[in-house]
């Protein structure tokens, strides 16, 4: 019986608009690759600026609608998790004002690093974060899950958002706990974070597309052979 497998992500699956990382070299495509042989349909969702509040949303009456998955590789969490300066409705309240939305970014600009080491704000709380998590794993019944954990920050990440490491740290954690032996929580493991990153902090390398997409494939591999066995 054909298994249909929906990877289910943000940006960190899609290839980068400079080129550092293109199509052939995500790791969705990676694992499809490898897996061509089974009896398994992809199909792929990924969005830039995705976090679980926008997958619920799209599940309830948008284009994840449309989708009735056996498997879903899950990669969510570094936009609900990154450091801001402006909560998202602040921000989508001010983008419709263009003096106001001029002033505001050149201000946020120049204190960037000031104003996150101050405002312990993200796009979703870790409360909204889990409660989000388990809302979506409820929308999709009788379906397994494969989850890709965030990854972890690097130094020069951490100059950058002061409080990143450790938003990582707990929202992983969440992760685990609603997912959790569907996490893949040793993907990481063992892998210096800036070979596995871009120079951006937070997209996969094209190494890091390569480690991901070798657990992914083992788990996926995993569950489609043991039910048909």
């Amino acid at each position: 019986m054909t298994k249909k497998v929906l990877f289910l992500g943000d940006s960190l699956g899609l290839p980068r608009a400079d080129r550092q990382v293109i199509g052939a070299e995500t790791w969705p495509h990676i694992v499809a690759g490898k897996l061509h042989h089974k009896k398994i349909e992809f199909f792929f969702h990924f969005s830039g600026a995705t976090h679980s509040g926008t997958m619920i949303r799209m599940r309830e009456g948008e284009y994840l609608a449309g989708f009735d998955p056996d498997i879903v590789v899950l990669q969510v969490g570094i936009v609900d998790c990154a450091n801001r300066a402006l909560r998202e409705g602040t921000r989508e309240f001010i983008s419709r004002v263009p003096i106001v939305r001029k002033i505001v970014k050149r201000g946020v600009k120049m204190f960037h690093r000031q104003i996150l080491s101050i405002r312990n704000i993200t796009y979703v709380n870790r409360k909204s974060f889990r409660s989000n998590l388990l809302k979506l794993r409820g929308l999709f019944p009788d379906v397994r899950f494969v989850v890709i954990p965030i990854a972890p920050a690097s130094d020069d990440y951490c100059k950058l958002m002061p409080r990143i490491r450790k938003n990582i740290e707990d929202y992983n954690r969440i992760l685990g706990e609603v997912f959790s032996d569907s996490l893949l929580d040793e993907v990481y493991g063992g892998k210096r974070v800036e070979d596995l990153m871009l120079d951006d902090f937070h997209h996969l390398s094209i190494f890091g597309h390569e480690i991901v997409s070798e657990f992914v494939t083992r788990e996926i591999s995993g569950i489609v052979d043991g039910d048909s066995s």
